[in-house]
């Protein structure tokens, strides 16, 4: 019998397909031999935001981690001093020897072209995060859960590619210069409040800023976030999302329609025939200003959302929410209010959940780049009702004065003997980022659930 010495032995049955995430082999030794080469090359790619994750060969990555200590260290970097490093470490063998760091200075094609080779190799990385979370919300459906805790799993999942492979990287204060005088002239991060007092102060509304609107129970908080939110909405013709976490949108449209109309409160609660024949000649004329308010004709653009216990993540629902059906991003997030917020996950005290709640809207302002007004609950302490009120006194959270910009702390006059309190709220900046404090006194102007400039008669005309 003949062996046949060269016939191939058959290939295994069944062998499962390899599969090979995205990834650039020559841009990642490019990236490695510009660093060998020239230490204004390890700065460039540093500045292009590269980290030692982003590769996707191990050996790169250990490569990359030694030499950025030795360019830390302000010593030099070349094939042999690194190859040193990485012998007393152990690590050299694992790296393929002195040879392939060698090798890693031939593929370089241009030193002047670290950057590039660096955006490649972070742009691989992304994809494999990207796939990465694809593959965690897939796997996610699968587990199952309730609706919230689904929602905010596959959003973690997907901003967290985002954290963590988007760097900005900073820039000298003159390359922003121009745009941000641009924005400084035009004003168009801004948008004016309700009551004049208020924008000198605080230079209305800006956008990536959280305000914080706090008082005690039934001090007005509602009144003046859902103001805040119906005027971006009918005085600046922007859309405006509106999540109440206490009152039903039948609530907020009585206070909507009480607001816009002058029409009592009370009676529009009670219906029937404490309704008068004037008030439907409001209400009628407030649902035609509701329907026709923008300058095409469009309906008023105020989003509304009422759902007790809302999340974080429902929040940001209901932005998008109001982006997809207006085609733009609101002008305005009313948050109404932060300590009826829940959480999807179990913190360790309520302070650490409340804390979460204030930081997440932070972060939901800057993301969006609109200005979110969140209203939030005070302490009533044993000696309130004598002095007005502190940003000590936010219940559950210290955290809400680190996260916020302005905090606004409403609060009314109260009669010792028990009589009707004052027809004046006061606003006082307990915090403001952006200019000094200072305090303002509104009309408090209950039938209508709105406040006004002292100076406005009832029908909001300004008094001369």
């Amino acid at each position: 019998m003949t062996a046949v010495l060269d016939e191939a032995p058959p290939p295994p049955a069944d062998e499962p397909d390899v599969v090979v995430l995205p990834h650039d082999d020559a841009a990642e030794t490019a990236v490695l031999g510009a660093a060998l080469l020239s230490m204004e090359a390890v700065d460039t790619v540093i500045g292009a935001g590269l980290r030692g994750e982003h590769f996707y060969v191990p050996r790169h990555e250990l490569i990359w981690h030694e030499a950025l200590g030795l360019f830390e260290r302000g010593e030099v970097i070349d094939p042999l001093v690194l190859a040193d490093r990485l012998r007393r470490n152990g690590d050299l063998g694992r790296v393929g020897g002195l040879g392939y760091l060698h090798t890693l200075v031939a593929s370089c094609p241009s030193v002047g072209n670290a950057g590039y080779y660096a955006e490649i190799v972070r742009d691989r990385a992304l994809e494999r995060k990207v796939i990465a979370a694809g593959q965690k919300v897939v796997s996610l459906g699968y587990a199952g859960g309730t609706r919230d805790q689904l929602l905010s799993a596959a959003e973690a999942a997907v901003l967290g590619v985002t954290d963590a492979d988007l760097v900005q990287v900073g820039a000298g204060v003159a390359d922003d210069l121009d745009a941000v005088l641009d924005r400084i002239e035009s004003g168009v991060n801004s948008l004016a409040t309700p009551w004049r007092e208020l924008n000198h102060l605080i230079g209305g509304w800006v956008a990536g800023n959280l305000y914080i609107i706090a008082a005690y129970t039934a001090g007005g908080k509602s009144i003046a976030g859902l103001q805040a939110s119906v005027d971006v909405a009918r005085r600046h013709q922007l859309p405006a999302t509106y999540c109440s976490l206490e009152m039903t949108r039948d609530q907020l449209t009585h206070r909507v329609i009480a607001q816009l109309g002058t029409v009592d409160l009370g009676r529009l609660t009670k219906g029937g025939n404490a309704v008068t024949e004037r008030d439907w000649e409001s209400i009628r004329r407030v649902h035609r200003q509701l329907n026709t308010s923008g300058p095409d004709n469009s309906p008023l653009q105020l989003h509304v959302v009422d759902q007790a216990g809302m999340t974080l993540t429902g929040i940001r629902a209901a932005v998008r929410a109001t982006t997809r059906r207006y085609g733009r991003p609101p002008g305005i997030v009313g948050v109404d209010f932060l300590q009826l917020m829940k959480s999807t996950a179990r913190a360790e005290n309520r302070q650490v959940e409340v804390a979460g709640f204030a930081y997440g809207l932070k972060e939901l302002a800057l993301d969006m780049m609109v200005p979110v007004v969140a209203l939030a609950q005070l302490n009533r302490g044993p000696d309130t009702g004598r002095r007005k009120p502190r940003v000590s006194d936010l219940r559950e959270s210290g955290a809400i004065e680190q996260a916020a910009d302005v905090i606004i702390l409403m609060s009314r006059d109260e009669p010792d003997d028990g009589g009707e309190p004052s027809p004046f709220t006061n606003f006082d900046l307990g915090k403001n980022r952006q200019g000094a404090p200072g305090d303002l006194i509104l009309r408090w102007d209950a039938r209508y659930s709105r406040l006004l400039d002292p100076a406005r008669d009832d029908e909001g005309a300004v008094l001369e």
